[in-house]
């Protein structure tokens, strides 16, 4: 609940309850006199029938409070907050902000994450708010089916999946079901499974991940997981790796299948699509009420295409998604898990205008990247490679790790930036090895065998500091960016007492066209440019103001840096980089270069990159 000011109580003027109670039911409040909102979660029945669960948002956004008053809390006219999109999808992710700002009051803020064992989400048409205003956002994310599964003309769509590592190939599969009850090792005595559907019941004996294991040792293409509640069941936890492909079902869904298929022996039938294709990012709005329709039906020019590539050196598995960032904070990206995708290969995502998001992308167990803030304009289209050489030191401009306060400055390098610009890129794996020196002028102040180093007892005037990253792969397999050494030089002045002052440290992005192994033509186009923050810390990459930079340089070595061979620079066309091509020897293998650049201010680097990508 939430409360304006009231002049009748001039100490009363900006309250925010929280509670839960059980619904059906009544919670008798005494509350000072004064306009007030309320709202209220719901867990309700689903867009599947009775067996499914959805979520309601049931909101009374305005009352005047004077005299004792009964509110009641309905989702008997809840409206289901639909996606309509124009190519065939089905949401993994769905969730529902609701601010409510009186004037000279706090915000009432409520973000409700739907679990995906959900499949719905509903809201309660309201009036117009006339104090203040009162804003609803709805977010989801829509993926292509995974899986389509119907027998005998039934259609079972109230499902999760999860992919396996061998997933079914693209295409339509008639598979037979087979019943095998708990789905333990002894029920498949005497059944023969091999290349066939088997459905088992969720059971606190068997756990999932040792029926989906049993399931793929016994040669089955699908396991089928009837739940025994309302609903599907998760389908493994996010991080853990499926080795066959999973779909579960609710309880009735589940039953019906199981029934017909140990009564007549229909075949399944499923469609497989062993990616994800293409994907839908939406965001909708409604400011000061909720309407009664709440259905969304964007056209594709309406969105933001996103050609997206995944183009780790080998195939691996992969997490990624796009947050979007809350709007009444420019810092809290709100999302849910990242969902697993793929370390190589191609999708089309299709994305909300005019939402400031962030985009994650991890290949488990080895590295994660986080790209800075940015916006989408509707109707444009973007590329964006993600794992790709050249990876590399690369500070966000998003990044308050690495700055100066006071009399102390921070330095914390994220070492594995990939192809994109503006990416910061950290390393899972243990066996990196890394090392962060900060200097004055030529004085250490600091050393750590980390990524992280810090120095205090800096003077306040403007002086000239120097900070080196140095990075190794160790024990962490990969034929690219086996040791890299970027040296920032730079001047740095305390600010206003407490102030938090970004560094100006010239960053260096890299375009080359490599494939999905990581490797170029021997006389690719090779591009480097140069970027750095300005004195504020900036929203979003496009907002960065330009920046003139002068004296780049680039050396080329093929032979791991035992030789080395000036480039020939042109500035590109928009000014702010320069273009080279590569004259790759033949019998070379890797491309190891050492680039620089340095601003109007005097700000330098120099960046040094063993086997930096392949060569074909």
């Amino acid at each position: 609940m939430g409360a304006s000011d009231e002049t009748s109580d001039p100490f009363v003027n900006n309250w925010n309850i929280s509670f839960d109670f059980d619904s059906p039911g009544v919670l008798t409040l005494q509350l000072p006199a004064g306009t007030w909102s309320l709202g209220q979660w719901m867990q309700v029945e689903g867009s599947h029938g009775p067996q499914s669960r959805g979520r309601a948002l049931v909101a009374v956004p305005q009352f005047d409070l004077n005299r004792d008053t009964t509110i009641v809390l309905s989702a008997a006219k809840a409206r289901q907050m639909k996606l309509l999109t124009p190519r065939e999808s089905r949401s993994s992710a769905l969730r529902v902000d609701y601010t409510r700002a009186f004037t000279d009051a706090g915000n009432q803020v409520m973000s409700f994450l739907v679990p995906r064992t959900e499949d719905s989400l509903w809201a309660v048409p309201t009036g117009k708010v006339t104090e203040g205003t009162f804003d609803v956002r709805t977010r989801w994310r829509n993926e292509q089916p995974a899986l389509k599964i119907s027998m005998g003309g039934t259609a079972f769509d109230d499902m999760l999946v999860r992919r396996g590592t061998k997933p079914l190939s693209k295409g339509s599969h008639r598979l037979k079901p087979v019943y095998v009850g708990q789905g333990a090792a002894a029920d498949y005595q005497g059944r023969d499974v091999r290349g066939k559907a088997v459905v088992v019941d969720r059971n606190d004996t068997v756990g999932l991940s040792e029926q989906a294991a049993t399931a793929a040792s016994a040669g089955a293409a699908l396991l089928l997981v009837v739940n025994d509640g309302p609903g599907p069941v998760e389908p493994l936890a996010f991080d853990s790796i499926a080795p066959i492909n999973i779909a579960t079902l609710g309880q009735e869904d589940g039953r019906r299948l199981i029934s017909q298929a140990t009564e007549s022996g229909t075949a399944l039938d499923v469609y497989s699509n062993p990616t994800t294709e293409y994907l839908y990012d939406v965001v909708r709005k409604y400011h000061n009420q909720i309407p009664t329709d709440l259905a969304y039906r964007p056209d594709t020019g309406d969105l933001a295409r996103v050609d997206m590539s995944f183009r780790n050196y080998r195939p691996a598995q992969a997490t990624d998604f796009r947050y979007d960032v809350y709007p009444e904070s420019d810092w809290w990206a709100i999302g849910w898990p990242e969902i697993p995708g793929q370390g190589q290969g191609n999708r089309t995502d299709y994305v909300s205008p005019d939402v400031q998001f962030r985009e994650s992308a991890m290949v488990t167990g080895e590295t994660r990247v986080i790209a800075a803030d940015k916006h989408y304009s509707a109707g444009s289209r973007t590329a964006a490679n993600w794992f790709s050489p050249i990876q590399r030191p690369r500070v966000s401009y998003g990044n308050t790790m690495l700055s100066r306060q006071d009399d102390a400055l921070f330095a914390f390098v994220a070492g594995w930036g990939d192809a994109g610009a503006d990416r910061m890129g950290y390393a899972s794996d243990p066996g990196v090895q890394a090392k962060t020196s900060i200097y004055q002028g030529d004085t250490l102040l600091a050393q750590s065998p980390d990524y992280y180093a810090s120095a205090t007892g800096l003077k306040p005037e403007r002086l000239p500091y120097r900070i080196v990253s140095e990075f190794s792969r160790g024990t962490w397999a990969s034929p690219y960016s086996t040791r890299t050494r970027t040296v920032w030089d730079f001047t740095s002045a305390a600010g206003q007492q407490y102030q938090n002052l970004p560094l100006p440290l010239v960053q260096l992005d890299y375009d080359v066209n490599t494939d999905f192994s990581g490797k170029a033509s021997r006389d690719a186009a090779f591009t480097i440019k140069p970027a750095k923050p300005s004195g504020q810390w900036p929203k979003a990459y496009a907002e960065l103001p330009p920046a003139a930079f002068q004296d780049g340089t680039l050396q080329l070595s093929y032979d791991d840096g035992a030789t080395w061979h000036p480039a020939h620079l042109t500035r590109t066309p928009d000014g702010r980089g320069w273009r080279t091509e590569l004259n790759a020897p033949e019998g070379a293998r890797f491309v190891t270069l050492r680039a620089g650049a340095r601003d109007s201010d005097g700000n330098a680097v120099e960046q040094t990159i063993v086997r930096a990508f392949g060569l074909k």
